[in-house]
C-alpha cells in the first residue's frame, strides 16, 4: 500500500467512527428531496452535497482496496429524508410499485443507479450500523457489476449470504467488531428460531419477505453460514466466478455452479444441511424446515 493510500484509509476509518446521529442530512424535512451523493474508487467525495459523504468513504474504499469486489465508479448514493421520498425514489427507478413489494420497510436498498437509503433509519443508528446496512447493500451493487445485473438468477441465499459475510468483514477492517463476534452474535440468533427454511426455500428473492423480524433475522444468518462454508472449502475467487458466469447466456444457476464448484449443487444443500446439525439442528425431513432442539 502506497503512503496516499494508507493516509485515505486512515481518515476514512476516523470519520466513520462518527456516530450516524451526528449527522444532519440538507433538506430533510416534509416533501424533502432525496440527496445525491458520489464517491470515487479512493472513497473520495466527487458530489458538492454537504454532510453525508463520510458515511459512503471507509466501506467503498475497503470494497475497491481491501476486499477487491467491483463497484461502479463513481458510487451513487441517495439518502431520502423518509419512507414517502424513500419509496417514491425507489418506485422511480425501478418500477411504479417496486416499494410495496415488502413487507417490512427497508433501510436501503441496491439498484442499478445506486444505493438509496433512510435518512431518518441511519440517523437513529450509531457508526457500526450504518457502517453494515451500507456494507451489506454495496455487495448487492458489486453482484449486479460481476452479473452485468443479471445477478437475479442466482439463488438469494447466495446474494444475501455473500452480503453478509462482507458485511461483517467490514466491520471487522474498520474496526467496530471482530468477524468472530458477529459470526457468534449468527448462531445466538439462529438459536433462537424455533424452525428454519432449508436453503431450497431461499432460492427467489420473494422467499425473503417475512413478517417476523427474528426469523429474518435467522434467514440472513442461515444463508450466512452457508456461504462462509462455502468460500472456505473453495475460495472467494470460485464465489466471484460463479457471481461472473452469470452473464453468460440463460443457463440455470445449476449449470453455472458446476462449471465453477466441484460438488454438485443439490449435494452440497443437503451437505450443508446436515452441517447445520452440528450446531444444534436436526433436519425435519421430508418437510422443508429445520428444526432447532429435540
Amino acid at each position: 500500500m502506497n503512503i496516499l493510500a494508507s493516509g485515505i484509509v486512515a481518515l476514512t476509518l476516523v470519520l466513520m467512527t462518527v456516530s450516524c446521529s451526528s449527522h444532519t442530512f440538507p433538506n430533510s424535512g416534509p416533501a424533502a428531496p432525496c440527496l445525491e451523493y458520489k464517491v470515487g474508487a479512493r472513497g473520495e467525495p466527487l458530489g458538492t452535497v454537504p454532510g453525508g459523504s463520510d458515511l459512503f468513504t471507509a466501506p467503498v474504499w475497503l470494497f475497491h482496496h481491501k476486499l477487491k469486489l467491483p463497484l461502479p465508479v463513481p458510487l451513487k448514493a441517495y439518502v431520502c429524508p423518509d419512507e414517502v421520498a424513500f419509496a417514491a425514489k425507489v418506485d422511480r427507478i425501478a418500477g411504479v410499485g417496486a416499494y410495496g413489494d415488502w413487507r417490512q420497510p427497508p433501510t436501503g436498498v441496491a439498484t442499478e443507479a445506486g444505493l438509496i437509503l433512510r435518512g431518518d433509519h441511519l440517523s437513529r443508528m450509531d457508526a457500526a450500523g450504518c457502517a453494515g446496512i451500507i456494507a451489506h447493500e454495496l455487495t448487492h451493487i458489486s453482484h449486479q457489476t460481476l452479473a452485468a445485473r443479471r445477478q437475479d438468477r442466482a439463488p438469494s441465499w447466495i446474494l444475501e449470504g455473500h452480503a453478509e459475510v462482507v458485511r461483517f468483514r467490514v466491520l471487522d477492517l474498520a474496526g467496530y467488531r471482530t468477524y468472530d463476534q458477529s459470526r457468534a452474535e449468527v448462531l445466538r440468533s439462529i438459536g433462537t428460531s424455533r424452525r428454519l427454511p432449508n436453503l431450497r426455500a431461499l432460492e427467489k428473492a420473494k422467499d425473503w419477505w417475512v413478517d417476523s423480524l427474528p426469523q429474518s433475522e435467522a434467514m440472513y444468518g442461515e444463508a450466512f453460514l452457508a456461504v462462509e462454508w462455502l468460500t472456505e472449502r473453495y475460495g472467494t475467487a470460485k464465489l466471484v466466478e460463479f457471481l461472473t458466469r452469470l452473464r453468460l447466456g440463460d443457463a440455470d444457476h445449476r449449470e453455472h455452479w458446476g462449471k465453477v464448484f466441484p460438488i454438485p449443487y443439490e449435494y452440497f444443500l443437503d451437505e450443508f444441511s446436515y452441517r447445520l446439525k452440528s450446531l444444534g439442528r436436526r433436519d425435519e425431513s421430508p418437510s422443508n424446515l429445520v428444526h432447532v432442539g429435540t
